[in-house]
C-alpha cells in the first residue's frame, strides 16, 4: 500500500461551453505524473483550449500544446516526505509483524504442549487408580473368604467393600479427567485439509518426552540478558521506536521553508526539444513559504520527542523484566525438578510401608484400616508427584515459550508461517 503512493497515474479530462449558438470555450487534456523517491514529481501532458472567450495565458494553438516538466521541493519535503516516511514505516511494521507472527507461534506451541503434559498426567493418574482398584478388589475377596471360614469380622468385608467403592469412584472421576484432557489436546490436532481431527482413546502419551524436552531446554551456561536482547518481544518494541523517529524526522523537516521550484518545456509536437535553452517554450515558476513562528511543527517535535522517550523506558522495563521473568522461570524449573525428586523419595517411602503394612496384614498382625491408611498416604503421595511432574513439564515448556525457543526447535517444513527474517533496524 505504501509503494502505491509511487505508482505513475495517467489522467484525462475534457469541457467545453456554448451559449446562444457560440463556443465560449473547448478544453481538452491528457497527462502523466510519475512521483520519485526525494519528493521530485515528473510530468508530461497534453492541453488543447481554444474558442471565443478563452483566457490568452490558457488558450493553446488549435494543434494542442505538449509539455514535459519536473516539479522538485528544494527545501521541506525534499529529503522526507509524506510518501517516503510511509514506505520507510511499512518496512518497519513488517519487521513488527513477523516479530508478532514468532511470539504467536511460540505461544500457540506452549498450549499444545501444556494441553499434552495435562494429558499425560491424567493418563498416569488413571494407570493408578486403576492398580489401587484391582490391589482393593483383591483384598476384598481374600477378607471375603476370610469371613466365610469365620477368622475375620463381618465389620472387616464392609471396610473392604467402603475401600473398592471409594477407589471406583475415583478412578471413575480420574477417567473424565483423562476425557477432557484428550479432548482438549484435539484442540491442536487438524489434517491437511484444515479439518479437525479427535485423539483416539485407544492412544497414549510418549514416555521419554522429557528426554525429548532437555534437548530444547538447555539452560545451562545461558546468557539470559542477550538472549532477551534478541528477543521478538524486544524487536517489536525496537521497530516501534524506529517508527516513532521516522514520524519525528518528517516534522523536523517540516521546519525548513516549503520552497518548490516547476518547469516546463513546451512544444507544440510530441517531440523532444532540440534546444533546451530556449526560453521562448517554457514555463518556470518557484514559489517560497516560510511560517513565522513554527508553533505547530514545534508542538509536534516535541509530542513525538515525548512519545519516543516513553516507549525507550517501556523497551528498558521490559526488557528488564523479561530478563527477571526468565531468569525467575529458570529457577523455577530447577526447583521444580528437586522438589518432583524428593516427592517421588517420598512416594517410594510410603510404598515401601504400604508393602510392608499388607505383609503383617496378610500375617494377622495388622489391620486392614492401616493398610487402608498407608495406602491412601502412598496414593496422596504419588499424586502430588505426578501433579509435580505435569507443572515441571508446564514449566519448561514456559521457559521455552519465553525464550522464544519453540521456532528454532521446530523444523522450517513444519513452521511454514514464520516467513523472512526481520529487518535490522538502527539501534
Amino acid at each position: 500500500k505504501a509503494r502505491g503512493a509511487f505508482d505513475p497515474k495517467i489522467g484525462w479530462k475534457e469541457s467545453g461551453k456554448t451559449l446562444g449558438g457560440l463556443t465560449y470555450y473547448e478544453a481538452e487534456s491528457s497527462y502523466l505524473t510519475v512521483p520519485t523517491w526525494f519528493g521530485i514529481e515528473l510530468t508530461a501532458g497534453r492541453d488543447q483550449v481554444t474558442g471565443a472567450y478563452v483566457n490568452p495565458d490558457l488558450q493553446t494553438p488549435d494543434q494542442g500544446l505538449y509539455y514535459a516538466g519536473v516539479s522538485i521541493p528544494l527545501g521541506a519535503g525534499f529529503w522526507i516526505n509524506e510518501r517516503m516516511a510511509d514506505l520507510k514505516k511499512a518496512k518497519i511494521v513488517r519487521t513488527q509483524t513477523q516479530a508478532e507472527q514468532v511470539l504467536a507461534y511460540n505461544d500457540l506451541l506452549f498450549r499444545a504442549s501444556q494441553a499434552y503434559g495435562n494429558w499425560i498426567a491424567a493418563h498416569q493418574k488413571l494407570d493408578l487408580y486403576n492398580q489401587m482398584q484391582a490391589n482393593a478388589e483383591l483384598r476384598l475377596a481374600g477378607v471375603e473368604q476370610q469371613v466365610i471360614q469365620g477368622d475375620k469380622p463381618e465389620i472387616e468385608r464392609l471396610e473392604a467393600s467402603i475401600v473398592v467403592q471409594n477407589r471406583n469412584l475415583q478412578r471413575e472421576q480420574a477417567r473424565i479427567d483423562l476425557i477432557k484432557k484428550t479432548l482438549e489436546v484435539s484442540n491442536f490436532l487438524w489434517d491437511e485439509q484444515g479439518r479437525p481431527l479427535v485423539l483416539a482413546q485407544e492412544l497414549i502419551p510418549e514416555n521419554n518426552l522429557d528426554e525429548v524436552l532437555e534437548r530444547w531446554l538447555v539452560i545451562e551456561g545461558i546468557d539470559v540478558a542477550q538472549t532477551v536482547l534478541n528477543h521478538p518481544k524486544m524487536e517489536y518494541l525496537r521497530a516501534k521506536i524506529a517508527e516513532s523517529q521516522v514520524d519525528r524526522k518528517l516534522l523536523r523537516d517540516a521546519i525548513k521553508p516549503q520552497v518548490n521550484f516547476n518547469y516546463q518545456r513546451l512544444s507544440t509536437e510530441a517531440v523532444l526539444p532540440e534546444n533546451w535553452n530556449d526560453s521562448n517554450n517554457q514555463v518556470a515558476g518557484i514559489s517560497v513559504q516560510i511560517p513565522l513562528l513554527w508553533r505547530k511543527e514545534r508542538g509536534g517535535i516535541r509530542s513525538i520527542q515525548a512519545k519516543i522517550e516513553q516507549q525507550q523506558w517501556n523497551l528498558a522495563y521490559t526488557q528488564q523484566a523479561w530478563t527477571n521473568e526468565i531468569t525467575g522461570q529458570i529457577q523455577e524449573v530447577a526447583s521444580l525438578e528437586t522438589q518432583a525428586q524428593l516427592n517421588q523419595a517420598i512416594a517410594g517411602d510410603y510404598k515401601t510401608l504400604l508393602n510392608a503394612e499388607q505383609t503383617k496384614w496378610s500375617y494377622g498382625e495388622s489391620s486392614l484400616f492401616l493398610v487402608n491408611t498407608r495406602e491412601n498416604n502412598y496414593i496422596d503421595a504419588q499424586i502430588k508427584w505426578l501433579s509435580l511432574g505435569a507443572t515441571l513439564w508446564e514449566s519448561k515448556a514456559k521457559t521455552i515459550k519465553d525464550l522464544a525457543w519453540f521456532v528454532t526447535a521446530i523444523p522450517p517444513q513444519q513452521a511454514p508461517l514464520l516467513g523472512p527474517p526481520p529487518v535490522e533496524l538502527d539501534q
